[in-house]
């Protein structure tokens, strides 16, 4: 069982350009937690969809070999209000070899945007890159009898670089994700954005050195109420490890660090705010250094 943190975050210690006065709790959920690492939750209709090593794989010398950080889609029950209330299954569709997630949803389109790993049969020398690796690439998936299947490739993928973490708009016309496509990114990994004109998607543009930094811009999240979220390890101001941060969008003008509670000295990404805006989810690994779980944060 993983040890509970729970901290209570009082106004004052969150910017109030973002919270306001509310008292902000953070409890690790443990009902989805496991000794592997969890990561990426999203909301999808009524069901919270994350990335996770499914139990079975715990144990298995096989698929360590094959893959230490290998993830698959994975989904639990939400009530109205946003809390856990099933537990948690393979995300249906998903389940394959490869690496799945994280993902984003656009309730207007149906739309699920997806971070993947080719498959097996797919790692050839056609789709990998030129170094031999299988990079990341991002797909669109729609549901097809109850079942997410594959529709669509976004065109600029390309195997020799690592493109995820999609965000997308709640349009569906604007998406943006993370990737290491420039060789004059201001850091590692930059965001990106590209917007869909006609059914086009435009070739992707960086978002530049006012939002990247050197370090990793990484799990960007869009929030209601004209918000979008990001994670750094490159800025000046920052608690240690990967930070949350947020600015207005699609303006993105001001960029304000989430405070205490939120932002640990450990990794902490990934936020999502469910529509009610009484209820988030993020990743953190502050229960232990050397994995991820997720977070619940209750707004009241």
């Amino acid at each position: 069982m993983i040890l509970i943190f729970s901290a209570t975050v009082m106004h004052g210690q969150v910017p109030k350009s973002f919270f306001g006065d509310a008292e902000l709790t953070v409890e690790s959920v443990d009902e989805i937690n496991t000794i592997s690492s969890e990561i990426a939750p999203c909301f999808v209709d009524n069901m919270l969809y994350y990335s996770g090593i499914p139990e079975r794989y715990f144990k298995s010398a096989k698929r360590r070999k094959k893959n230490t950080a290998f993830y698959q889609a994975l989904s639990v029950g939400l009530n109205a209000n946003g809390n856990i209330l099933s537990v948690p299954q393979q995300a249906s569709g998903f389940g394959g070899e490869m690496h799945e997630g994280p993902v984003d949803y656009c309730d207007k389109t149906g739309e699920l945007f997806v971070t993947l790993s080719r498959s097996a049969d797919e790692f050839d020398g056609e789709q990998t890159n030129r170094e031999g690796l299988n990079k990341l690439r991002l797909v669109i998936k729609k549901q097809v009898d109850g079942k997410w299947m594959t529709t669509e490739e976004l065109p600029f993928n390309d195997p020799n670089f690592n493109f995820a973490h999609p965000a997308i708009s709640t349009t569906g016309d604007t998406l943006i994700f993370s990737s290491d496509l420039d060789s004059l990114n201001y850091g590692n990994t930059d965001l990106f954005m590209s917007v869909r004109n006609n059914g086009q998607w435009s070739e992707p543009q960086n978002l530049g050195e006012y939002i990247n930094s050197p370090g990793n811009e990484v799990f960007p999240t869009l929030l209601p109420g004209g918000f979008f979220t990001f994670a750094t390890n490159g800025r000046t101001i920052q608690k240690g490890g990967l930070d949350i941060y947020y600015t207005s969008f699609p303006e993105m003008d001001e960029v304000e660090i989430f405070g205490e509670g939120i932002n640990t000295e450990f990794d902490d990404f990934g936020l999502i705010l469910h529509l009610n805006e009484k209820v988030g989810y993020f990743t953190s690994n502050r229960n232990k250094k050397n994995s991820d779980d997720i977070f619940i944060l209750k707004i009241e």
